[in-house]
């Protein structure tokens, strides 16, 4: 089964930790062994993701309305579900919590 492989693949295969639960998001923190870590969600922040994600000086990122592998559609330009919100509400990238600690939120 797939759930099988996931749970025995989670530490080896990047794919099966590429969900964050934004309605238990404590049991993604504690869980996840490459998602939480590369977004730099963690309380022990890594200065060195934090180094390189302000020296880029331009990126293109892609989103489609037809998409059926990123949910939401939104997490291609970095977007993502409001923690703890049951409704789903889209945060965009400007407003995360991620970008506003980098300190590059201009609203």
């Amino acid at each position: 089964p797939v759930w099988l492989a996931m749970c025995c693949m989670k530490h080896d295969a990047s794919f099966a930790q590429y969900w964050k639960d934004p309605l238990d998001y404590s049991k993604y923190l504690a869980q996840s062994v490459y998602l939480a870590d590369l977004n730099n969600e963690r309380a022990q922040k890594n200065a060195t993701y934090k180094e390189r994600i302000l020296s880029v000086d331009s990126l293109t990122l892609v989103q489609s309305s037809a998409d059926k592998i990123l949910v939401p559609r939104e997490t291609g330009w970095w977007g993502f579900y409001k923690i703890g919100d049951p409704a789903l509400s889209i945060v965009p990238l400007e407003r995360t919590q991620q970008y506003t600690e980098v300190g590059r939120c201009a609203t």
